[in-house]
């Protein structure tokens, strides 16, 4: 049995996001196929245990710069967002002006540091705290052996910041975590969005551009802790028609998503998006940003905005509810964590016979 390790950020599970999940569900598919997968807890760990190191979301560098001695074979699934437009243009308070003077890479190092002073995260190790983020970052692509992005847009987003020359693959996020519910008898209508609630999502242009509209808006999810700010200006903005739910599980998303219309993420920057592959396999139909290569995964299969433009967001939403086109297949056959877990094991299989 192949022993893998899995390690990522030590607030994984304390702050769930996009990354959790497609955690769960390569270590779930991949456990269906044989192997042994841990997670990385921060308890000591003996380098013999395990076969295979496979790092997920590079940017936190800091969580991964312990194993990078170790000799086992290692694989990255990068999980790569490029913060820098948003946090010279858009982020708002300390965290925006630091981004601006320091840059985004300079901005991250300093969140990084005050998360583990304040106690709110584990303290970064000495090698982070000497090379900082970036450096960090390019330190840990340079030890891997492939890395792994959900799209060509991503890869290239990497490499136009940092130099490496290990191998790479394109493997897709998949679908299957979020089950249809019970069939909805009644006519769909209004939107929503469900997102983690902060200033990269941009939930605020989209309440601005439904306000008073006469279209109801749901606002599905919570903000981590230091975005409590943007969600008290979101429900500031927000006029009778908007409606914040708070979590929701994933039995009662599937539910909200067979009963909407339309799912709109606005995003400043994506990769996938998670939540947009959900709502179109529950026959929703989506608009999304143009930014972050939204188009070459999505394709024809949403509606595009730009996120700087509530106009823009309205004029795509109006589009989108007049569209009847189910593109619930095109997603069952084309995002399957099954067939990323196959994929995966491949490249386990290679690395370890060249090993």
């Amino acid at each position: 049995m192949t022993r893998v390790l899995f390690v990522s950020r030590s607030t994984l599970f304390t702050q769930a996001g996009g990354d959790t999940l497609q955690m769960e569900q390569t270590a779930k598919y991949l456990q269906k196929s044989g192997y042994r997968v841990t997670f990385y807890n921060g308890s000591p760990l003996e380098e013999e245990d395990y076969d295979i190191l496979h790092f997920f979301n590079i940017t936190r560098p800091a969580d991964l710069l312990p194993f990078l001695n170790w000799k086992l074979p290692k694989v990255l699934s990068a999980i790569y967002i490029d913060y820098s437009e948003y946090d010279r243009l858009y982020r708002k308070g300390l965290a925006g002006r630091t981004a601006r003077i320091a840059g985004s890479s300079g901005a991250e190092y300093l969140k990084t540091l005050a998360r583990g002073v304040l106690g709110k995260d584990r303290m970064p190790p000495l090698s982070y705290i000497t090379l900082g983020q970036k450096q960090s970052i390019q330190r840990v692509l340079e030890k891997c052996d492939l890395v792994i992005t959900a799209s060509q847009h991503e890869y290239e987003a990497l490499a136009s910041g940092f130099s490496f020359k290990c191998g790479h693959e394109i493997i897709p996020l998949g679908s299957e975590h979020l089950s249809a519910p019970a069939p909805y008898s009644g006519e769909r209508s209004g939107v929503v969005c469900a997102a983690r609630i902060e200033g990269l999502k941009n939930q605020l242009s989209l309440i601005r551009a439904l306000n008073d509209s006469g279209i109801h808006l749901k606002i599905i999810g919570k903000p981590a802790a230091n975005q409590m700010a943007y969600l008290e200006e979101c429900q500031k903005e927000a006029r009778s028609n908007v409606e914040f739910t708070g979590f929701m599980n994933q039995n009662d998303l599937a539910l909200e998503f067979s009963k909407a219309k339309v799912h709109v993420l606005p995003s400043y920057y994506e990769t996938t998006g998670l939540s947009t592959l959900e709502a179109l396999k529950m026959g929703c139909q989506v608009v999304i940003t143009a930014r972050g290569g939204q188009k070459e995964i999505f394709g024809e299969h949403a509606f595009y905005c730009d996120p700087n433009d509530p106009g823009s967001i309205w004029e795509a939403i109006n589009k989108a509810l007049e569209s009847k086109f189910d593109h619930s297949k095109w997603v069952w056959e084309n995002f399957s964590w099954v067939a990323a877990a196959g994929k995966i094991s491949d490249i386990y299989r290679s690395l370890l016979q060249q090993s």
